[in-house]
């Protein structure tokens, strides 16, 4: 696993328990970013209702447009940084 993955887990007691394999010698310390996916997906839910209503006149097009641009800005940097 050379670089970053993403690894759904399920944390019980304690203990947070991958949902399918990970290919890591026993004992590899990893960091963990934990989002809680229940209320990440409500809290995405009501941002993306909001961000509608607030978008009015533009045309989806427009949006679709500036979101894939703030998206290749947010990859250049990160390939910058690393």
């Amino acid at each position: 696993m050379a670089s970053p993955s993403r690894v759904r887990a399920r944390y019980e007691g304690g203990v947070f328990k991958p949902l399918s394999a990970v290919e890591l010698p026993d004992r590899t310390e990893v960091e963990l970013t934990v989002v809680d996916r229940s209320a990440f997906e409500a809290w995405w839910v009501a941002h993306t209702e909001r961000m509608r209503r607030r978008a009015g006149s533009v045309s989806s097009a427009e949006i679709d447009a500036d979101v894939d641009a703030a998206i290749g800005e947010v990859r250049q940097e990160h390939t910058r940084r690393t």
